[in-house]
């Protein structure tokens, strides 16, 4: 799984033209087990969420997801209730779940995982 996290750039420097007001940062998640169950997804989300808390994010209100609308992943009561329960398991952030048609939703996460699978595939 890919999860690419866009926040605000708190120390951005007015005067530096290579410094952005954004910041994108990349976590990616293997198993070796390929269903890749909500299971899977629910204990990655958590791991990501521990990331943000140790990367010095305290104040998050929302967590928006896109993806894809994989059914042994995300189209079961499981990822539902999971989604009910992570204002409770974050301390209050929100989470917003939003589905692509399969095969749409194209984005930098389908490139990061091609090389990361590339990767793989030749180690």
């Amino acid at each position: 799984m890919v999860h690419i996290t866009w926040q605000q750039n708190l120390n951005l420097d007015l005067y530096d033209e290579t410094n952005s007001d954004v910041i994108m940062k990349y976590h990616f998640y293997i198993f070796n087990d390929k269903s890749h169950d909500n299971y899977f997804m629910q204990h990655s989300l958590l791991l990501h969420w521990q990331s943000v808390l140790d990367g010095g994010c305290f104040h998050l209100n929302n967590h928006w997801i896109w993806s894809n609308g994989c059914s042994s992943q995300f189209k079961k009561k499981t990822p539902w209730f999971f989604v009910t329960r992570y204002p409770h398991l974050t301390g209050g952030c929100n989470m917003m779940w939003n589905f692509f048609g399969i095969g749409h939703g194209k984005g930098p996460h389908d490139g990061a995982r091609a090389i990361l699978k590339r990767f793989l595939k030749k180690s």
